[in-house]
């Protein structure tokens, strides 16, 4: 949720892409808690596929705030909702 954790974890994609050992990072685990914002959530999520073959995400409990909606969304009426939301 914070402007600088999405500058690192740019920065560790783009050495990642740099690294001559490249191909040995196919896939990613990642446990949950990226971030609260839908937009935000995306975004990385984007990111991240673009820089791994496969991501497995667990859903952690601060993507299942029921705030950070996207702009112009009605809020989630429960944390269910949301995450319905974020798998679609």
């Amino acid at each position: 949720d914070y402007k600088q954790n999405k500058e690192w974890m740019l920065g560790c994609l783009e050495r990642l892409r740099m690294s001559p050992s490249r191909s040995t990072f196919d896939c990613l685990l990642l446990p949950g808690d990226l971030c609260t914002p839908e937009e935000l959530f995306e975004e990385c999520m984007r990111s991240l596929l673009e820089a791994f073959k496969v991501v497995c995400f667990c859903f952690g409990n601060h993507e299942a705030w029921t705030r950070g909606e996207r702009k112009g969304d009605a809020p989630s009426k429960d944390s269910l909702e949301k995450l319905e939301r974020l798998h679609g």
